[in-house]
């Protein structure tokens, strides 16, 4: 028995008891196409012997196979089918005329193991975070953890029948955003939305009308436009994870850790370090120049305030 290649179906019907057919010929782009009975593809329209596909409560779809074709014949069937206006990839673009599905079988076993793939790798992923990563990521995907033990917040994330990463398109954007990160760009966005969606939970920050707020202060729309802010204003960062870290955030506390150690939570646009380097020259400040901006900032503030002189902003 051939191994069947493409197969063709009603769209939305698993079977239709009056009958439908789809015509073997179709115009397009000012030319026309049909397909033969025995799968031969012409560029006109032939008057006899055209494979129609007819459907009926018995016949509820149609098998391409490559039974007596070469394989460039097989391509240039599927491509027929492909390009007809009534029929639609059922693992491609959607038409708005299309009343049949095309599967390519190759196509969808491939679709079926890349998922399978990477449910696995997103759950062996989750099962080796810490508690506070998983809470981390309940955040990201906007849910509250803080009445939650971490067993129930694992099975939210991953149960097979109704884990909230198990589905697209959460599955991927999971994978591109926890698994592997070596982008500090693409880091530093997923920790600010991460912030932000906490700082909804715990009042820091307000959201109206898809608008994000801390205080009167918009800080964005969209995960882009709050990355932006938070760059040309790391300041208002790090007093929402100072926040947060004081309300008994595990992971903002670890962050506090990082800046009173001379690491900055956010990367400063590098107009703005060379703002702070010409002014630590121009006060004359003694001793070395800091090595990290969150020092060297501080230092130049606190000089500033001293002096009475006017705060840079960052």
């Amino acid at each position: 028995m051939e191994k069947e290649i493409a197969i063709i179906r009603p769209k939305g019907l698993s079977h239709t008891a009056e009958g439908r057919m789809l015509p073997a010929a179709y115009g397009k782009n000012g030319r026309d196409y049909s397909l033969s009975r025995t799968g031969e593809v012409y560029d006109h329209i032939l008057e006899n012997s055209t494979g129609d596909i007819r459907f009926n409560h018995i016949s509820t779809e149609h098998k391409i196979t490559r039974f007596g074709k070469d394989q460039e014949a097989v391509d240039a069937e599927i491509k027929f089918w492909l390009d007809h206006p009534m029929v639609e990839d059922l693992n491609g673009k959607s038409k708005a005329s299309a009343l049949y599905t095309i599967e390519i079988v190759a196509k969808t076993k491939a679709k079926k193991r890349a998922k399978t793939e990477n449910v696995n790798k997103v759950i062996s992923s989750v099962y080796q975070m810490t508690a506070a990563q998983r809470k981390d990521v309940m955040y990201f995907f906007k849910q509250d953890p803080r009445e939650m033990n971490d067993e129930d917040i694992i099975l939210l994330l991953v149960d097979f029948g109704s884990g909230i990463l198990i589905q697209e398109p959460n599955t991927s954007v999971f994978i591109e955003s926890f698994c592997g990160v070596t982008r500090q760009d693409k880091k530093n966005t997923v920790d600010m939305m991460i912030y932000v969606n906490k700082g909804i939970s715990t009042g820091f920050v307000s959201e109206d009308a898809d608008k994000f707020y801390i205080g009167d202060v918009l800080i964005g729309k969209d995960e882009d436009d709050i990355t932006l802010f938070f760059k040309d204003n790391p300041q208002m960062y790090d007093n929402l994870v100072r926040s947060l870290s004081k309300a008994g955030d595990d992971s903002a506390s670890d962050d506090m850790k990082k800046v009173a150690s001379g690491t900055t939570i956010v990367d400063v646009p590098e107009a703005t370090k060379v703002k702070f380097h010409k002014l630590f020259k121009q006060y004359k400040m003694k001793g070395a120049m800091p090595k990290t901006f969150e020092r060297l900032r501080e230092k130049i503030n606190n000089f500033e305030e001293e002096e009475g002189l006017d705060v840079t902003e960052v």
